[in-house]
């Protein structure tokens, strides 16, 4: 079943989608974009999941990299990524976020439409599927 629900006819999304989704409409996003079922990223390379470190192993762990140090950028601006919840549209495929005077809002939009994007764009390989976290080294990249 889960080896289904990673073919290609599948949507992605990575695990954080599916914990921080149940508050808002993070976990939506994913469809606008056509992406895997959540599933697929529960625990993928380095950085998709809960945590990471070290180097990341592929486009999609690369992708979650960048949303860890969005999420990380949003927190150390007082925004809590995961329990706010803010607007969005799917427009053909495009996703739109809700103007708000609020700032967190935009910024942790902003946050998981790049993810969703981002992933829309990968190839997924089943070898970074539940990947040994050890092997992943101490020596993370730098966030942007």
């Amino acid at each position: 079943l889960l080896m289904q629900s990673l073919g290609a006819a599948a949507r992605p999304l990575s695990f954080i989608w599916m914990v921080v989704g149940a508050t808002g409409s993070f976990g939506q996003m994913r469809g606008c974009v056509g992406t895997r079922t959540p599933l697929a990223y529960i625990s993928y390379g380095c950085y998709c999941g809960l945590g990471g470190h070290g180097q990341p192993r592929d486009a999609i762990d690369w992708c979650c990299h960048r949303h860890d140090c969005c999420y990380t950028h949003a927190e150390q601006a007082g925004c809590r990524p995961k329990i706010e919840r803010y607007s969005w549209q799917c427009d053909n495929q495009n996703i739109v976020c809700g103007e708000s005077p609020n700032k967190c809002e935009e910024l942790l939009c902003k946050c998981d439409k790049e993810i969703a994007y981002c992933l829309a764009q990968t190839k997924y390989n089943l070898k970074y599927l539940f990947y040994p976290r050890f092997l992943c080294g101490k020596d993370s990249p730098k966030c942007d």
